[in-house]
């Protein structure tokens, strides 16, 4: 059970969330404070613990196929689909108060579109603006959320095809019929270089591993209906001058998988192999030097369509089916919560950062309570 401590600021009962003492003239962080009771010892405080905040104010409207991530004070929610056939412009904006607005819109309507940091601004760029169709358009927004432009990517530059290294961001082609292998870096000051991956591939997914960007996973697929989808455990990782090395494969090949930062490990979570037809468990776990272990495997199999997640204060939230789980930074496993059948579970949803609060908004079910599958404004909110 969480312990709580609260202090008055201004008439107000506030929540102390961190608590710091000197040790040699250096500030350490308490995690668990005592206070003796009866002669006993007794935990009066426990510091670093996720707990659920619950619902906030929803989006704008409901989409799928949003994309999160976080510049300055600001978690942002940027694109989606919000019918089956029609994308949207809308960047949902959420300050650390948790306040919503709306303050720009993308260049054009589009969803799954790449995410990642190059220097003080956030970029969204690719994604599809029809079901069948590619944006190549780069919006770089920076700490106060003004808009500028940046050298457009390639066609078939999808989430999660994309990463940081160091203050630069990559984006990649994500792509599973051959000839598409681009990776696109912009750097702090959104000045492009362009390189490859080692093979071409579609379902891709990216992260960041210490400084280097990894791009994990994928497969080729033939048009030939009597061959087999070819799956790749291939991990190229790409350093902030673009020089590509090759990183200790996959565990397992597949696509789709979920990434998703620990402490100082990055995870690669479930994906999907067997010509789409077998998800996965597994989940693979790399340090800044690249070495590989393997992290729990998730509880139910799945792959990213049914996952959303976030980093904080080092530990990684991944929102996974009707699960919310905690890896830790020593990949320690734990079930935060569990969603009934009642409120409902969603896929394609997406997940940032502001602040203390770690959001997860949008996507695509019946979680909230909803008696039928719709697309959701629905976001909620966790805090540490």
């Amino acid at each position: 059970m969480a312990k709580r401590v609260y202090i008055g600021v201004g008439g107000k009962a506030r929540k102390v969330k961190k608590i710091y003492i000197g040790v040699a003239g250096v500030a350490r962080k308490v995690k668990k404070a005592y206070i003796g009771v009866g002669g006993v010892a007794r935990i009066f405080w426990i510091g670093g613990q996720i707990e659920s905040y619950g619902e906030v104010t929803a989006l704008y409207r409901g989409v799928e196929y949003l994309t999160g991530n976080s510049i300055g004070s600001y978690a942002l929610f940027a694109g989606g689909r919000r019918t089956t056939t029609s994308y949207v412009v809308d960047v949902n904006a959420y300050n650390e108060s948790l306040t919503h607005t709306t303050p720009v819109n993308l260049s054009n309507a589009k969803g799954m579109v790449c995410t990642c940091k190059a220097g003080s601004y956030v970029l969204f760029g690719g994604g599809m603006d029809t079901n069948s169709t590619y944006a190549t358009t780069v919006d770089a927004i920076d700490n106060s959320l003004t808009k500028t432009s940046a050298a457009a990517c390639g066609s078939y530059c999808c989430w999660p095809a994309c990463a940081n290294a160091g203050s630069s961001g990559i984006m990649g082609q994500s792509y599973a019929y051959g000839g598409k292998s681009a990776v696109y870096l912009y750097n702090s000051s959104l000045v492009q270089s362009t390189g490859s991956f080692s093979v071409g591939r579609g379902g891709i997914a990216g992260g960041s591993a210490g400084n280097y960007a990894l791009f994990a996973g994928g497969y080729i697929s033939y048009t030939d209906e009597d061959k087999d989808d070819v799956y790749y455990n291939t991990a190229d990782a790409f350093n902030s001058s673009l020089t590509r090395s090759a990183a200790t494969g996959l565990s397992v090949a597949r696509i789709e998988t979920f990434a998703v930062n620990a402490g100082a490990y990055l995870l690669f979570a479930g994906g999907r192999n067997n010509n789409g037809m077998t998800r996965l468990s597994t989940v693979d776990a790399y340090n800044s030097s690249l070495t590989r272990t393997t992290a729990a495997s998730l509880p139910t199999a799945l792959y990213n369509k049914l996952m959303a997640g976030l980093t904080l204060e080092g530990k990684a939230l991944l929102e996974a089916s009707n699960q919310m789980l905690i890896y830790d930074e020593s990949l320690t496993q734990t079930i935060l919560e569990t969603f009934d059948s009642a409120y409902g579970t969603r896929s394609d949803a997406a997940a940032a950062v502001v602040g203390s609060y770690g959001l997860f908004a949008g996507g695509y079910g019946k979680m909230g309570g909803l008696s039928s599958n719709t697309r959701l404004d629905l976001v909620r909110a966790y805090t540490i």
